[in-house]
């Protein structure tokens, strides 16, 4: 069974200020309960204070230091996540600016595969006009051998114009 001390007795004992205790408690990671120090804290603490041999002023401007750096490296995080955020937003904003660049680009591709296809279709029209024309040219046309001057000549009657 643990036994366990009033804080404020334990300050009395130990003639430090309850918070300075508070503090390097936390600091050393010194369990504390609520309003009491158990009995292997209590041992912990006067350990502490006892192979330091500081005053007060001297544990508390280490506790002063601590915090300082606690702030100052708390600081720092909120400054990186403000520089996080920002470069969110850029990033946002080029990716939106992206996606319409794209949205344009895909209407531009497909109206020029649609052109294309017109373009093809005509071109399949075309030939294929051509090909009935020729046909009907050369099934008009007829061709024939004739003699003159002592040759052979060939002679095409009814070409097509």
């Amino acid at each position: 069974m643990s036994s366990k001390i009033p804080l404020n007795e334990f300050a009395a004992a130990v003639d430090r200020p309850e918070s300075l205790i508070r503090m390097l408690a936390k600091a050393w990671e010194i369990p504390l309960d609520g309003g009491t120090v158990p009995l292997p804290s209590a041992v912990r603490l006067v350990r502490l204070f006892e192979s330091r041999h500081n005053t007060g002023m001297d544990e508390a401007e280490q506790c002063r230091k601590s915090l300082d750096r606690a702030k100052d490296r708390e600081l720092e995080l909120h400054i990186a996540i403000d520089i996080l955020k920002r470069e969110r937003a850029s990033l946002e904003a080029r990716l939106e600016e992206n996606r319409r660049h794209l949205d344009r680009a895909e209407a531009r591709a497909d109206r020029l595969e649609g052109k294309l296809h017109e373009m093809s279709q005509s071109l399949a029209y075309l030939v294929d006009q051509r090909d009935r024309i020729v046909a009907r040219g050369v099934m008009r046309s007829q061709v024939h051998e004739q003699f003159q001057d002592g040759r052979p000549v060939l002679v095409l009657s009814r070409p097509v114009a």
